[in-house]
């Protein structure tokens, strides 16, 4: 018995192990650099100091733009992560997200992203909320940088002593006030915390209750509810958003609170405040609805008189979408904003406005002028013509490899297709960096394009989805465009068998199902489509058809699509928390993924469990895509579980990188030690080198198997 059992020891197939590093992308952008040339992307906040020069944060990253109109990185390295306390500020990682606040009725569309405060104090110290990592850090004027709040755990814990130990949760705005304390809008926690120049943290105004009461008495007794933004003025008074109240409360040096102004008075969905030296509060009013709009800049008067000062409704603030309210306007007040997330006021009395989804931070001068002073319109795109691992991407959500060993990488936000050749070199294969659908016919480089996904045909056809007129476009081997096939609806995903049937995934909630299109265009249903009932924005799904015809099926929001060499389709069944797979006969199955049933009729939740098991009893969260390799394993984007899972041709299933947490870490470690962010894509190359689009974190990562003896093999 005991020689059977060390047989089977010595017989086990050891889980294969891979090492992480950054292949392409996830570089800070180049500077110096002239503002008004410097593509951004989405700008997050902003401030402003004493002697004229404006900051703002953007790529997990700090920007200066001095009175010359030249902006220089002072903190970050683009990548995502807690480190570097210390030493140089522009060495350290920080993790500076924008929080998505949910409309009950429109979702994240009427809510909006809210974005990590910053403060500069009189001494030049430069303050920004550090939200992924719950914290406050602090830019030194030497460029030292420190964490002066939170220790990184989110809750609420530490009043009346050091700040640094403090437990902070969803920090946004900040704000100094004029006897040098930090003030934090300590947004999970429903409370507004001061931090006195000794370092000592309390509770300055909120009970941690989400509600609305307390006017008229202290603020400490008061209830708050997602407090955004916070701003304090010369005489002592201090101004919340109170966010989710849609109202603008006012503490006085005294400590009692009140409310200033309301929907009732003109407010629909404030997120950020700023006051200048007259006492004018500046309100960032960004609701975006079906039937009313503001994405404005309102003034508040001292008196409480209500004007806007900047912007108009937007046509559609997504990001997706083109710039159409980039150029400014004659005046302010005839500029279209989209997205106004922070905003300052500088010494010389002009108000500054992070203007996110527009990619610029504008000015608006007193006398109702405006211009951009930084940003072109674009997202951060750098590095063509040098190494891959130095340029940036905005937004990789597909990746494929060539006949000739390129990785092809679908470079969404910056509406390109970027390739890396097998010596690590960047270029553009296709699009202009603008948004639109022209140039079919014509060279793919000359071309308006924003991809998704990526696949290739045996005889070098590049196929994509085309988001502006939701197409699918194909380039061909001598660099031509051309429009394939037109499918509406949502966005769409491709892959290709030998045979050179393009299969089309859509995760709309009108169709739910894969399509097949044939070489000569014939297209049939392969799977889903079944009625589920309701749509995802009814918050419901639906799952079932195991077993039976896979055109009988529900799937709920499929991405990934994967075809193997004997035909048998594998399907990323996002919503549903499942990689389902339709074998050559038509019958459906699910092979990974057991997620209970969710609050919703029909619905499923996602959560993650089943290492080392069978895939089919594990837990899956969103999956967003799968890939396939010659040895018949299948690797899968777990993307809200931040990690790339393989189940092995036995049905096992393991974690091959990330450890669960978003963020960026571990190059040249252990992947499976390293943080990811929201992998979306997948590719396999012949050794068996997994390429993830980490988009999160605006880069491809490769996974290198370990061979036996610990090394990794050549390329």
């Amino acid at each position: 018995m005991k020689l059977f059992l060390l047989l089977a020891i010595a017989l086990r197939t050891p889980a294969q192990e891979y090492v992480i590093s950054t292949f392409a992308g996830g570089a800070p952008p180049p500077t110096p650099v002239e503002g008004i040339n410097m593509p951004i992307g989405l700008v997050q906040s902003v401030a402003s100091d004493a002697a004229g020069n404006t900051y703002f944060a953007a790529f997990h990253c700090v920007f200066k733009l001095d009175s010359n109109g030249v902006v220089t990185r002072i903190a970050g390295n683009a990548r995502a992560g807690y480190a570097g306390d210390g030493g140089p500020a522009t060495s350290a990682q920080l993790r500076l997200d924008s929080i998505l606040r949910i409309n009950p009725y429109l979702g994240a569309v009427g809510g909006g992203p809210l974005p990590p405060g910053m403060a500069v104090d009189t001494g030049g110290n430069v303050y920004v909320a550090d939200n992924g990592n719950y914290r406050v850090r602090r830019i030194s004027p030497d460029g030292t940088i420190s964490t002066v709040a939170g220790n990184g755990t989110p809750g609420f814990s530490g009043d009346g002593g050091p700040a640094t130990n403090a437990q902070l949760s969803a920090v946004l705005g900040l704000a100094l006030d004029l006897a040098g304390n930090l003030l934090v809008a300590d947004s999970g926690a429903n409370r507004i915390r001061r931090v006195t120049p000794d370092g000592t943290i309390s509770t300055a105004a909120g009970t941690g209750d989400c509600g609305f009461s307390g006017d008229g008495g202290p603020a400490m007794t008061a209830q708050l509810c997602d407090p955004t933004g916070i701003a304090a003025d010369r005489a002592g008074n201090l101004f919340i958003t109170d966010s989710e109240n849609n109202r603008i409360r006012q503490v006085t040096p005294d400590g009692t609170i009140t409310t200033v102004a309301a929907t009732s008075t003109g407010l629909y969905l404030p997120s950020n405040v700023a006051v200048d030296q007259a006492g004018n509060l500046y309100v960032a009013d960004t609701y975006m609805g079906f039937e009313t709009s503001s994405q404005v800049v309102k003034k508040i008067s001292p008196g409480g008189v209500i004007t806007i000062v900047a912007g108009l409704p937007c046509v559609d603030p997504l990001p997706s979408d083109p710039p159409l309210c980039g150029a400014d306007g004659t005046t302010a007040t005839k500029t279209f904003l989209s997205g106004p997330l922070g905003l300052a006021v500088d010494g010389a009395g002009s108000l500054l406005i992070a203007d996110g989804y527009s990619q610029r931070i504008r000015k608006a001068s007193s006398d109702g002028a405006i211009l951009t002073v930084v940003g072109n319109g674009q997202g951060p795109f750098s590095g063509d013509g040098g190494p891959a691992i130095s340029a940036q991407l905005a937004v990789p959500e597909g990746v494929a490899l060539d006949g000739g060993g390129n990785l092809l990488i679908a470079d969404y936000a910056n509406h390109r297709i970027r390739k890396v050749s097998p010596d690590g070199i960047i270029t553009t294969l296709a699009g202009n960096g603008m948004y639109g659908s022209a140039g079919d016919g014509g060279p793919a480089a000359s071309a308006q394009l924003t991809p998704l996904r990526l696949t290739l045909d045996g005889a070098g056809n590049l196929f994509f989805f085309d988001v502006p007129n939701r197409d699918i476009r194909k380039i061909s081997p001598d660099g031509v465009i051309h429009t394939v096939i037109h499918v509406g609806g949502n966005d769409y995903f491709v892959a290709h068998d030998s045979a050179g049937d393009l299969f089309i995934a859509d995760p709309s909630d009108t169709f739910y199902a894969i399509a097949e299109v044939s070489p000569s265009g014939a297209v049939r249903r392969v799977a889903g489509g079944a009625s589920t009932g309701c749509g995802t924005y009814d918050g419901c799904s639906g799952f079932l058809g195991d077993g039976g015809p896979a055109t009988s099926a529900q799937l709920v929001g499929p991405q990934g699509v994967a075809v193997d060499a004997s035909g048998n389709i594998f399907i990323a069944d996002t919503n549903n928390h499942r990689i389902r797979k339709v074998t050559p006969d038509g019958i459906i199955s699910t092979i990974a993924g057991n997620s209970p049933a969710g609050p919703n009729p029909g619905a499923v939740q996602g959560g993650f469990s089943g290492d080392g098991g069978p895939a089919v009893n594990a837990q899956l969260s969103f999956p967003a895509d799968v890939a396939l390799d010659s040895a018949g394993n299948v690797f899968i984007a777990d993307g809200s579980n931040n990690r790339i899972r393989k189940i092995s041709p036995d049905g096992i299933i393991t974690t091959v990188a990330g450890n669960g947490a978003p963020g960026y870490s571990g190059d040249d470690g252990p992947a499976t030690r390293a943080s990811i962010s929201n992998p979306f894509a997948l590719a396999v190359d012949g050794a068996g080198n997994v390429y993830v689009a980490d988009s999160g974190n605006n880069a491809i990562r490769i996974l290198r198997p370990v061979a036996a003896c610990g090394h990794t093999p050549p390329d």
